[in-house]
């Protein structure tokens, strides 16, 4: 549990999620053709709470009944549409309801939203 509090709450954690984050901010400018401002690791403000017993279950068991057969079809997707063809949402969005329920999924989004990212995005 200590390991565990100190992973989420780093603040090494949190700049790393930042800049994945920001990397993928950053090959979508040019398609919006928009320059967003970076999301900063204290715009994430992470905490513990996010990262419980139960949460990890829902997330284990999201990627579970994403039926994988590479951990590549997670990290080649390159746009909103792959995202919605691997959660299938052309025909149920069961799936992309699960994984917002998944805390630490939320709370980024949501923190992603509200920062000034959000703010100039949604402009």
């Amino acid at each position: 549990d200590n390991l565990l509090t100190r992973v989420i709450e780093s603040e090494e954690t949190h700049q790393t999620l930042a800049d994945v984050i920001n990397h993928y901010i950053g090959n979508l400018e040019p398609r919006l053709e928009v320059v967003l401002p970076d999301i900063t690791a204290a715009d994430l403000a992470l905490n513990k709470s996010l990262v419980d017993v139960e949460a990890a279950y829902k997330m284990l068991t999201l990627v579970q009944d994403l039926e994988l057969t590479d951990i590549n079809e997670l990290t080649n997707i390159r746009s909103v549409k792959a995202f919605g063809e691997l959660l299938n949402l052309d025909t149920d969005a069961a799936l992309l309801d699960r994984l917002v329920d998944i805390p630490l999924i939320y709370h980024v989004y949501e923190r992603v939203l509200i920062s000034e990212f959000g703010s100039e995005a949604l402009a």
